[in-house]
Order: structure tokens, then C-alpha cells, then sequence
């Protein structure tokens, strides 16, 4: 639900960041509404909530919240099914977290910083939802689950980590989407197996840059 406080105009982030992007999907949307980055933000940040713009935390450049117009993107390639057990590798508040959590059965999130971690579940708990497992690992993925039907990398990649790749399973058809850079581009990529094992790309979205707002880890954040 949209913080009364801090929510901007539902209709301009739509239109900014959501048709711009050629989502036109009703449950996106609609999950989009439901959810407001700005409740993931600290209080002095939250005004940047429907901006177009990753937010990086400069003294962990693996920190950031996801761009709106690129998890719509996401979501809309994933096409998360609600039977669906799905992962997210993430290292944000837990803003994409919850949007996958809302689509599927169970997800279990990934986080690199416990400081994030414990923000995450705390805000996502207080939108009612329960149906995520959280995990910090640093350089493997242990979890106490076998398979997952979806696999959302917030962050973009060039070459899928071995323990990633291990994820997708040929005879399971199940796949992992992200940003993959290309030669200064990016690109939404759907990456599954073929029945020989190897990592077959499909790409959608060429994603134009969006804002960056770096924002100094050193400072209280009050949520």
C-alpha cells in the first residue's frame, strides 16, 4: 500500500516508468501499485521513490534499489506463476523481494549485508507477507530448497557465476532473468538449457540508462 506520507501520484509513476516501458500486463501494474519503492527508502529518501533511477549506496556498490521501469521489465519476462517457488538474488532494502514474493508461492531472497537483510524482512513483513525464506550468503547460494521455477538476479551480469548457472536445470525448464550488459548495452535476459546442458540467452527490453542516485552509506538512515 502506497505510504500516504511520501506516495507520488500513482498515475505519474505509470506513466513514467511503467507504459513508457511497454508494460501493459494488468497484474503488473497492479502489483506495482500495491507496492511502493518509497516504503523500502529510508524517510529522508523516500521523495525519490518513483523516480526512474537505481539508488546506489556508495560505500557498497553492490548495494542499490532496483530501477521501477526495469523490474516492471523484469516481472513482465519472468511471468512468475502464483504455484511458482522462486529465488531472488538480491543485495537491496528488499523492494524486488517483495514484488516476487506477492506473484509466487514461495521465494527464498538472497542478501550479501545483514544490515539489509533484517531492513528487508522487517518491511516486507509489515506488507503482510510471509512466504519468504532469507538467506545470507556472500559467494554461494545454500538453501534448503532443491529447485525453483524462477530465478530473478536484481543486479546485471556479463557471465552467470558457476553456482548460479548450477540453478538452471536442463530437464526442469526453469530460468533465471536479469539485466545482462552487451557491449555497452543492456538487455532483459532470459536464460534457460537446452536438453544438451548448455546456457541458451534470449534478450528483450534494450534498457535505456536511467538515473543514478549515489547516495553516502555513512549516513543515519531513519526508516
Amino acid at each position: 500500500m502506497l505510504n500516504p506520507l511520501f506516495k507520488n501520484s500513482f498515475q505519474d509513476i505509470l506513466v513514467n516508468n511503467i507504459l513508457v516501458s511497454g508494460i501493459r500486463d494488468d497484474s503488473i501494474i497492479k502489483l506495482f501499485e500495491e507496492i511502493s519503492r518509497s516504503d523500502f527508502l529510508p524517510y529522508h529518501l523516500k521523495t525519490l521513490g518513483s523516480c526512474d533511477g537505481a539508488i546506489f549506496f556508495e560505500e557498497n556498490k553492490d548495494s542499490f534499489i532496483i530501477d521501477i521501469s526495469t523490474m516492471a521489465h523484469i516481472l513482465d519476462v519472468a511471468k512468475i506463476k502464483e504455484n511458482h517457488n522462486s529465488l531472488v538474488i538480491s543485495n537491496s532494502l528488499g523492494y524486488s523481494t517483495a514484488l516476487v514474493a506477492k506473484l509466487s508461492a514461495y521465494t527464498t531472497s538472497i542478501f550479501k549485508n545483514q544490515d539489509f537483510l533484517e531492513i528487508a524482512k522487517n518491511k516486507i513483513e509489515k506488507l503482510d507477507i510471509y512466504n519468504v525464506d532469507y538467506i545470507l550468503s556472500n559467494t554461494s547460494i545454500n538453501t534448503k530448497e532443491d529447485f525453483y521455477h524462477s530465478i530473478i538476479l536484481e543486479g546485471a551480469f556479463i557471465d552467470l557465476p558457476k553456482h548460479i548457472e548450477d540453478l538452471i536445470i536442463a530437464d526442469k525448464k526453469n530460468y533465471l532473468v536479469g539485466v545482462k550488459h552487451i557491449e555497452g548495452l543492456s538487455y532483459i535476459c532470459k536464460v534457460t538449457k537446452n536438453k544438451q546442458g548448455k546456457l541458451v540467452e534470449e534478450y528483450f527490453s534494450n534498457l535505456y540508462a536511467p538515473l543514478l542516485f549515489n547516495i553516502d552509506q555513512n549516513e543515519k538512515f531513519i526508516f
